[in-house]
């Protein structure tokens, strides 16, 4: 219920279509098992999902009765996500974005998805279509390249780029989220840099793009076009479980970012379920920056007003959201009823409601299932051997 009154918005929530069938090709199974590997890897032992509950078809429900119940988060941005050519459903689909919306209007909002590596025409249509089911969507969220074949594209591109981000002005949209500095398997690097990112800023001034993943790679020049370009917003959605993974890495990026651009230019996101929303929100909430990074970059102390634009007011200003009005709206609603009623329960309880399976049991079963079936490889490479 807010941190210390101040509202937090997650700007990015994936409730994941993980499922084996859902991963297409030869590259989307590979990708499917390397989120449950990051997850499991960039995650407190205790709050780790079990692969059973993470690598099947995430449910809206229980996503959003998590972050009610296992979490200070007040709303959430869902992004639609165009991973087609791994996923058929792009692992993150429409429907749940309507279900989302249509289940928790006050808590919720919604990006759309669109692929311009289709051509201008395909995602001029594509974005008119997603308009009809969620007609209050906020923006677009791009990924920068699809396989099989591999294609990419280039946000600056008048051709291709410039008549979607005409239509989205029309249509109301304010915010051009791309997914940026963590590739997406085994591709090239390059589509993942965000020096594309200031052309289109530069071009359409009254438009809001949105750097996600900011600071896990290519950070000064990130911090630079936080700098420069009024429009350009750095999300910090997987950055954030860098604050139990690697901390003062964290700390590194943050203070460039900070030098650079100021909080204002920050928006907080888990990704979640990439990361339970609450252990990544706490560890921020607590940060004190390293006096060495303090004296360095010359930052006055990382304070709670600093902090609460990051964890909310900067997405809701760049959305044009009046987020105290929204607030005001939500209060007594079931989500607030619930909190009262049962507190902030510990994360994946409610999962483990739905499936009928505490979550040490399910984790405890996982080690023994994997702990067999590496022992049976074991076994078999031993007897593939030649005697002496």
């Amino acid at each position: 219920m807010s941190i210390d009154g101040f509202p937090v918005i997650d700007a990015v929530v994936h409730p994941y279509n993980l499922s084996a069938d859902n991963a297409k090709g030869q590259i989307g199974p590979m990708v499917r098992e390397g989120f449950y590997q990051l997850h499991a890897h960039w995650n407190p032992p205790d709050v780790q999902a079990p692969r059973a509950w993470f690598q099947q078809d995430q449910d809206v429900a229980t996503a959003m009765d998590s972050f009610c119940q296992e979490s200070d988060v007040d709303m959430v941005v869902y992004h639609t996500l165009r991973l087609d050519s791994l996923f058929h459903d792009g692992l993150c689909s429409r429907a749940k974005a309507q279900e989302l919306r249509a289940g928790w209007p006050g808590r919720s909002f919604a990006y759309i998805g669109l692929d311009p590596t289709l051509g201008v025409e395909r995602a001029l249509d594509d974005l008119d279509e997603q308009l009809v089911d969620l007609p209050d969507a906020i923006g677009i969220k791009f990924y920068p390249d699809q396989v099989d074949p591999y294609r990419t594209f280039h946000m600056a591109d008048p051709e291709v780029c410039f008549p979607i981000y005409e239509r989205a002005r029309e249509r109301g949209l304010r915010v051009i989220a791309v997914h940026k500095a963590l590739p997406n398997g085994p591709v090239p690097l390059a589509p993942y840099r965000i020096d594309d990112v200031e052309g289109a800023a530069m071009a359409f001034p009254d438009l809001s793009f949105e750097i996600v993943h900011a600071g896990m790679a290519f950070v000064d020049e990130t911090a630079y076009a936080l700098a420069r370009f009024p429009n350009v917003y750095a999300n910090l959605e997987v950055t954030s479980a860098l604050l139990y993974k690697a901390p003062r890495l964290f700390q590194e990026a943050l203070a460039m970012m900070l030098f650079w651009g100021g909080p204002s230019k920050l928006i907080w996101a888990t990704g979640a379920n990439f990361s339970h929303p609450q252990i990544p929100l706490h560890a921020f909430w607590n940060l004190e920056l390293d006096a060495d990074l303090i004296a360095r970059y010359q930052l006055p102390p990382f304070d709670a007003e600093m902090k609460s634009l990051i964890l909310g007011r900067n997405w809701a200003t760049m959305a044009g959201v009046d987020l105290d009005a929204r607030m005001t709206a939500v209060a007594g609603d079931e989500w607030d009823r619930t909190r009262a009623r049962v507190g902030r329960r510990a994360p994946y309880s409610v999962w483990a409601e739905r499936v009928g399976e505490s979550h040490a049991d399910a984790m405890s079963r996982q080690a023994e299932t994997e702990a067999s079936v590496s022992a049976a490889g074991f076994r078999h490479d031993a007897a593939a051997e030649p005697a002496p």
